[in-house]
């Protein structure tokens, strides 16, 4: 497969992730979105819609890699490269375990997944992005990378500011339904798609000679 198949490939997977995410805003009511984050979704009724969102921006991450695979060969981008081979595994792990409770140890899977992927997906972006970045072939995307990645940045500082606010210092306690942060964690995933969706927009539409 070509990189501009691939991009577009993987485009539509994580189009279809957040496809899936708003509908279960509608199918699953019962989830205050502002207090819930979207794992939970996975408790519910139509639990394996939220894996199948899970497993969808994780193809959307292989999706970039293979896009822009040959597109630098810069430290930076090599260690960003096999980051975001384990931001994959970690979406396709979150999909397989359940954020149960009382916890076990799938749950406990499952935070160390939802971790990886909260916490390190703008150390990846900003790895990869300015490896990108540094390419002549990309220098017309220079901006686009730079506005994606302080975006995701945004998205990150916006939920874990929150909890700071609200003086959580540990994973969150489920059984409280009152720790308004799920439009946060809504907002930082979409924040982290837009990155994807920005990368792949570029390789697919734009053709980068190299990408």
């Amino acid at each position: 497969m070509n990189s501009r198949n691939c991009a577009r490939m993987g485009l539509a997977a994580v189009a279809s992730f957040l496809i899936l995410l708003a509908a279960l805003h509608f199918i699953e009511p019962a989830f205050d979105a502002s207090k819930r984050l979207i794992s939970e979704y996975e408790l519910g009724r139509y639990g394996w819609v939220m894996s199948l969102a899970f497993f969808s921006l994780g193809v959307g991450v292989l999706a970039v890699l293979c896009s822009t695979w040959n597109a630098s060969t810069v430290r930076r981008a090599l260690i960003g490269r096999w980051w975001f081979v384990v931001i994959a595994a970690a979406l396709f792990g979150a999909g397989i375990f359940y954020p149960y409770t009382p916890p076990n140890l799938a749950s406990a899977i499952h935070g160390l997944c939802g971790a990886i992927v909260i916490a390190t997906f703008p150390i990846a972006a900003t790895l990869y992005g300015s490896a990108l970045a540094r390419s002549k072939d990309w220098m017309a995307a220079r901006g686009l990378l730079r506005w994606a990645t302080v975006l995701v940045w945004v998205g990150l500082l916006s939920f874990a500011g929150s909890t700071v606010v609200l003086g959580i210092s540990k994973p969150v306690d489920r059984s409280d339904p009152n720790l308004p942060i799920g439009w946060q964690n809504r907002f930082m995933i979409v924040t982290y798609s837009l990155w994807l969706m920005a990368v792949m927009w570029q390789v697919a539409f734009h053709n980068p000679r190299r990408a």
